[in-house]
């Protein structure tokens, strides 16, 4: 699997080029969910991304952004979405953040924007700290370079906000672990 996991990282960053070059945007938006462990898809992971690609949508629209070209895909390592858009790529890492920070499952949003350059715009420009690690929080990155958490505590963690925000917005039952299907 974490070869399967950098193939489609990199395909994703060929991709992210294709439309910045064909489209001729300013930047473009690539949106994934930050899922430890080999178990990628199921009906929370499928559910909790439709949710940010809505929100993604809704936030640009709000600010009378148009869409140029979304590409989206569902592999078996996860759930991808490319946006393009003919907007200042600051101003949209911006708009992107706020959702990561504000969304009742912004934690678990990963949205890059990529500048026309081709560089992802860090939130460290922005003026915003690092993310936090969904665990102890400390900062993530450096919890997971240094294998913290075992992914079976971190994907436990990312399941229970992702059915604590659905069962708050569908009134759905909560369900155990295994219905999940982190049981990999």
């Amino acid at each position: 699997m974490p070869q399967e996991i950098l193939s489609s990282r990199e395909r994703r960053a060929e991709r992210q080029m294709n439309m910045l070059t064909c489209d001729k945007v300013s930047c473009v938006i690539s949106f994934t969910l930050n899922i430890a462990g080999p178990v990628k898809l199921n009906p929370l992971i499928r559910e909790s991304f439709a949710e940010g690609t809505l929100e993604i949508e809704g936030k640009l629209k709000q600010n009378g952004i148009k869409v140029l070209r979304k590409e989206q895909r569902v592999e078996k390592t996860g759930c991808e979405a490319l946006f393009s858009v003919a907007y200042d790529a600051i101003g949209i890492k911006r708009m992107m953040v706020e959702i990561e920070e504000e969304h009742p499952l912004g934690r678990l949003f990963d949205i890059d924007v990529i500048s026309k350059e081709g560089y992802p715009v860090s939130r460290a420009v922005l003026g915003f700290p690092k993310r936090r690690c969904l665990v102890c929080d400390r900062i993530a990155h450096e919890c997971a370079r240094a294998g913290r958490h075992h992914y079976e505590l971190l994907q436990r963690k990312a399941g229970c906000i992702m059915q604590e925000y659905l069962h708050s917005r569908c009134g759905t039952p909560k369900k155990s672990k295994q219905h999940i299907g982190f049981e990999g």
